[in-house]
């Protein structure tokens, strides 16, 4: 067995950090130390490819760690595997004590709201029109989306920036959405928040990764569907 572990990191936001911590549970349970990350980069299909976060590197923006791994940019497609049933047990098992390797740089305050995360753009399980009906019952929340067209829907100005709107969504005491690894993340950190995903039987595009998202939903009691 190698000395070293090695995280294959591909993705936004949300994914490449839940790799990461992937990775790092898996080195933990095997008793070894996480050696490098290679960042895979490019061969996004083009609807991938209009979202902002992709082909950026958020780890040090978001993240400190005890003792940072050498990071590596290569072009590839090889990525961690954050939504194995399997790896998510592990990752589960071992996320407290990760937290003492590669924790959240800042922590801002929980706030007493709600906030509604719109994802329209890849992958975007919840048409809009449930979103219409779930923001008429909660004229108060705030909405983050990774699209201009649902801030123009609802005549909200946009931020433009994907670590603004993640730490809108951390800061939120509760957030109703369509599974996205975005909002999976921000609740993975913050057990104060409570989060709501529609399920399977309300989400309108097929997705082949609903045990995973079942394996999380079911092991984090801050995560719960609407």
């Amino acid at each position: 067995m190698s000395e070293v572990w090695t995280c294959n990191v591909r993705g936004g936001l949300g994914t490449q950090i839940l790799s990461l911590y992937t990775a790092y549970a898996m080195a933990e349970e095997a008793g070894v130390s996480m050696g490098r990350v290679m960042f895979n980069t490019d061969n996004y299909p083009p609807e991938s490819m209009k979202n902002n976060d992709i082909n950026r590197i958020y780890f040090d923006d978001l993240l400190e760690f005890a003792d940072r791994p050498e990071i590596y940019s290569v072009s590839g497609t090889a990525k961690t595997n954050a939504f194995d049933v399997g790896n998510i047990k592990i990752l589960l098992r071992n996320w407290d004590k990760l937290q003492e390797k590669v924790w959240l740089r800042s922590k801002p305050k929980t706030l007493n709201r709600e906030l509604i995360h719109i994802r329209q753009g890849d992958r975007a399980l919840v048409n809009i029109e449930k979103f219409d009906k779930l923001i008429s019952h909660k004229p108060d929340a705030v909405v983050i989306s990774d699209k201009t067209w649902v801030y123009d829907r609802y005549k909200i100005k946009p931020t433009n920036d994907v670590l603004i709107d993640w730490y809108e969504v951390f800061r939120s005491k509760v957030v109703y959405a369509g599974f996205s690894s975005y909002v999976l993340l921000s609740g993975m950190f913050n057990k104060e928040q409570e989060v709501y995903f529609f399920g399977k039987d309300k989400s309108d595009l097929p997705f082949r990764a609903w045990d995973a998202v079942e394996a999380y939903v079911d092991g984090l009691p801050n995560f719960h569907w609407i």
